[in-house]
């Protein structure tokens, strides 16, 4: 369809406008997922904890959890360590 962003596959070159979009679409899609998911493992607090620290983590390095998702994922791991050791 001409004039159609693509949202499920890479899109074409030709289509560049679409990138951002795209890259958008994904962005939201996996902090949903991330947002969604309950740990119930030590390898998967470590998952959203990598997931947490790269969302707070600016161009220059600066890490900032205020005002980003990695602000609810902390306390999302909170929850999930407590949970995981029997107190949740």
């Amino acid at each position: 369809m001409a004039g159609v962003c693509p949202t499920r596959v890479i899109p074409d070159p030709s289509l560049a406008g679409c990138a951002s979009k795209l890259i958008r679409a994904m962005q939201s899609s996996n902090r949903d997922a991330i947002s969604a998911a309950q740990p119930q493992t030590l390898a998967g607090l470590i998952a959203k904890a990598r997931a947490a620290k790269l969302e707070a983590t600016f161009w220059d390095s600066f890490e900032n959890i205020h005002d980003t998702m990695a602000e609810p994922w902390a306390w999302d791991l909170v929850n999930a360590l407590l949970r995981l050791a029997g107190e949740g």
